[in-house]
């Protein structure tokens, strides 16, 4: 067996230990080819702890009604999130703070969206209640659905900035780097909230292994930045990533090419539907499209 097999069974063990000592009926586990898992019942409430083995290593997945108060109790049991907060100060989510998140980085064709959200106690709690978490970790219609209530769970303290690939693509000849122009976007948004919100914590996700280095005219006041990987374990981070995931579906429902939807990441298809764009004689429309430093482009 191997280490990501050993940990993936010995961590499901332990989230199903935890769970029947929290009142949920459980079922033996089950090993699938890909994952092992177990099923949970609560007052009614039907759900499934999936823990998967795959080569990009383990990774937690808790299905059911994601309203109810029954799956939140058993997805931080399973994935943790109580003891991430309160085993060590470093994890600790602050009571009030700006989380900020990026989506599109990673894509060759749409825009990049960086989004800040304003999280205090209250805040967190409407959050959490309302089903937010990583975006990862949820389908398009439901990222969807919560993008819509965000505005009014946090009383519009939130701020999302998407840059059009055309607005990228002149904005990285100036930067010449990615993390530089990341950097600054995610500076962009944080100023903007700050206009609305007093707050001198920032967290965001470690997207380079540079340090967060946002040079902020006088007038802010000292503001700490914290940088965490996997920072969408913060409510405040989790809620950005849906704004900015949402942001980026808006864009490719809107911005199809010649009535065709563009694919998404950087993938084998997005790769072959860029290939078919650059031997058309309408490759300099590319611009509104994609990302023109991408090195997918120097396989055509």
């Amino acid at each position: 067996m191997s280490n990501t097999k050993e940990t993936a069974l010995k961590e499901l063990e332990k989230a199903k230990r935890a769970a029947e000592k929290a009142g949920f009926s459980v079922t033996g586990i089950i090993k699938k080819q890909y994952n092992y898992e177990f099923s949970a019942t609560k007052n009614g409430g039907k759900f499934k702890v999936q823990f998967y083995f795959g080569k990009k290593g383990l990774r937690k997945v808790v299905q059911g009604n994601t309203l109810t108060p029954e799956y939140r109790e058993l997805r931080d049991l399973a994935t943790e999130t109580i003891e991430l907060f309160n085993e060590k100060e470093e994890g600790k989510e602050p009571s009030k703070y700006i989380g900020t998140d990026e989506s599109g980085k990673g894509d060759i064709f749409g825009p990049l969206v960086v989004a800040a959200v304003y999280s205090d106690e209250l805040v967190r709690l409407r959050l959490r209640a309302a089903g937010v978490r990583d975006s990862k970790e949820i389908n398009n219609t439901e990222i969807e659905n919560l993008a819509k209530k965000i505005p009014e769970l946090t009383d519009n303290k939130f701020v999302v900035l998407s840059l059009s690939p055309e607005e990228y693509n002149k904005r990285y000849k100036e930067f010449g780097n990615l993390n530089k122009m990341l950097n600054w976007l995610h500076s962009e948004a944080i100023k903007e909230l700050l206009k609305k919100v007093e707050c001198d914590v920032v967290i965001t996700d470690k997207f380079s292994n540079a340090e967060l280095d946002l040079a902020f005219e006088s007038g802010y006041g000292k503001i700490r930045f914290l940088q965490y990987q996997k920072a969408e374990k913060f409510t405040g981070v989790a809620a950005a990533s849906v704004l900015a995931r949402a942001e980026m579906q808006k864009w490719f429902k809107k911005n199809k090419y010649k009535g065709k939807m563009l694919p998404k990441g950087a993938s084998e298809k997005a790769e072959k539907f860029l290939g078919e764009i650059l031997k058309s004689s309408e490759k300099n429309e590319l611009v509104k499209y994609a990302k023109l430093h991408f090195k997918s482009f120097n396989k055509f």
